[in-house]
């Protein structure tokens, strides 16, 4: 018994991987290189409700933006970035691979574990590896969270607050 649940573990693991390279690595019609967001003259993030992390809970996110709070950089055309909380982990694509990891939130504040990612490469569009990196780096150094717009926009902060991930909520 315990060979079939072997064999079908594995099985599974060998179909996810496939529909990860199908579904992650087309060719663009051509190259595209990074745009940066134009430089926000207010840097502070606007003011938010008191939330609490159930809120975003099952919500898939699109990453559109990271860095610099005022400056951030614009993720790359023909990419994408996602996010989603479950309970007491998350999940997503880089924008190459797929991850995940465990997070805890405490009154307000949150902490992402080292991200576990598939070890795919995408050499295109180019920098698609590059920008993979930085986001994964930012996640794990998430210290706090924003919901704004109505529940649309959710802003993971880092390195002292002084940067963040910007993520709009996926339309179903």
């Amino acid at each position: 018994m315990k060979k079939n649940w072997n064999r079908l573990f594995i099985l599974q693991a060998l179909i996810l991987i496939v529909i990860s390279l199908f579904s992650n690595c087309q060719q663009p019609e051509k190259p595209i290189s990074p745009q940066r967001v134009e430089e926000n003259p207010n840097p502070l993030p606007p003011k938010t409700d008191i939330i609490n992390i159930t809120q975003v809970i099952g919500r898939k996110w699109i990453l559109q933006a990271y860095g610099q709070i005022g400056s951030e950089e614009k993720i790359i055309p023909k990419t994408e970035i996602t996010l989603q909380f479950m309970t007491d982990r998350i999940s997503g694509s880089g924008g190459c691979n797929r991850y995940f990891s465990s997070y805890k939130e405490t009154e307000g504040k949150l902490s992402i574990q080292p991200v576990a990612s598939t070890k795919m490469f995408c050499a295109i569009p180019e920098g698609t590896m590059r920008q993979e990196q930085e986001y994964f780096k930012a996640l794990q150094t998430v210290t706090k969270y924003h919901i704004l717009d109505n529940e649309q926009t959710l802003q993971l902060l880092y390195s002292n607050s002084k940067n963040n991930l910007l993520f709009l909520k996926k339309r179903e």
